[in-house]
């Protein structure tokens, strides 16, 4: 019966690592006003990804499984400090439209990277799961 959440955490997953991308390559830029309002949306993604890991539970103790937990871990960190925390506030300004310093690279663009990795790890399991002779919804 939990398989009826794969395609719905599929989609999700998708949808995180898109949106993701978009704002990592300066497609999409909130202003900062509207990214300090947004503290629950890592709630959403960390928990996503964490979901995932129950639900396909066999991965349970894999070193997928220790990503997973550190991307929950990370996300939970700026869930809590997201409106004051000095590193939240480096992710806002980066991720933000008002972002004016030199094009470099940063330690946000690579937790940007591996949080993009997280989700595309997660849609390809629950791919792999959804096209496997035991998913069987229709």
């Amino acid at each position: 019966m939990i398989e009826i959440l794969y395609p719905i955490l599929f989609l999700s997953e998708i949808y995180l690592f898109l949106t993701h991308g978009l704002v990592l390559t300066r497609v999409y830029q909130p202003s900062n006003a509207k990214l300090k309002g947004m503290g629950k949306w890592f709630l959403y993604d960390g928990l996503s990804g964490f979901s995932i890991l129950f639900i396909l539970s066999d991965l349970m103790g894999s070193f997928y499984s220790i990503i997973v937990v550190l991307h929950l871990i990370g996300h939970l960190f700026y869930v809590i400090t997201w409106t004051d925390g000095y590193y939240a506030k480096r992710i806002r300004d980066w991720s933000s439209v008002e972002y004016r310093k030199e094009k470099h690279v940063t330690i946000d663009f690579f937790l940007t990277i591996f949080d993009m990795t997280v989700h595309m790890m997660n849609g390809y399991y629950l791919y792999q799961r959804m096209i496997s002779k035991e998913y069987a919804l229709l």
